[in-house]
């Protein structure tokens, strides 16, 4: 693997964990409601599903259409990420780390329900390990809807 894309990967791990830390210290809202989560899983579940109807049709511009589709979702979460924070130091990595664990998310669904491997024990394992990933990040994600907090912490530091 090149080193640029080492690189790319590593500041992608880095401001995802950033993102995570100012959403669970409520230094950022991440997710401001339920809505505002499930926007962030929309876009890549449009794109699973128009893969799977893309292999089963023999339609290639279904394909196409559901990584236009979730690039746009994808964005739209960034955008969110911008209106809600206000700064860009702040938003970037929350937005980031909200398209990157919203797709690491729906991948952990996929592989649970259609799981890789030749033989019985290495899907048994890929769906286990798919598991334990939407175990925690469920748990994570709940954790992280922040809005009302974050809100109520920046408005009393204003008045005051």
């Amino acid at each position: 693997m090149e080193l640029w894309v080492k690189f790319l990967i590593l500041a992608l791990v880095v401001l995802t964990f950033w993102g995570m830390v100012l959403g669970w210290t409520k230094r950022a809202i991440f997710y401001m409601d339920m809505n505002d989560l499930l926007l962030t899983f929309l876009g890549w579940v449009i794109l699973a599903l128009s893969l799977y109807l893309a292999a089963l049709l023999n339609w290639e511009w279904v394909a196409y259409s559901g990584a236009v589709i979730a690039i746009g979702f994808a964005g739209y979460t960034v955008y969110r990420a911008f209106v809600h924070n206000g700064q860009a130091i702040i938003a970037i990595p929350v937005g980031i780390a909200k398209v990157l664990l919203s797709f690491l998310y729906v991948v952990s669904w996929v592989q649970l329900f259609y799981p890789g491997g030749g033989s019985s024990r290495s899907r048994n394992q890929d769906r286990a390990s798919a598991l334990i990933v939407i175990s925690l990040l469920s748990i994570l994600f709940t954790k992280l809807i922040n809005g009302y907090e974050v809100s109520q912490i920046r408005l009393a530091s204003a008045s005051s």
